[in-house]
């Protein structure tokens, strides 16, 4: 899992700022707009529980 600020990333800018908050899980568009924290947390779980650990890609 990676994270990338748009607001640094000018090519992710012009592709989604029509759409932020614009949130990719496992490659997969899965918030757009808004951003419900609660189902934002349920779909990490699986992530979370493989393992997996968040880095930086920006």
């Amino acid at each position: 899992m990676f994270f990338i600020n748009i607001l640094e990333d000018g090519d992710a800018y012009a592709k989604f700022k029509e759409e932020i908050p614009v949130v990719f899980i496992n490659g997969r568009k899965a918030f757009k707009y808004h951003l419900d924290e609660r189902e934002f947390l349920r779909r990490l779980k699986p992530l979370r529980e493989q393992g997996d650990r968040p880095e930086n890609g920006s």
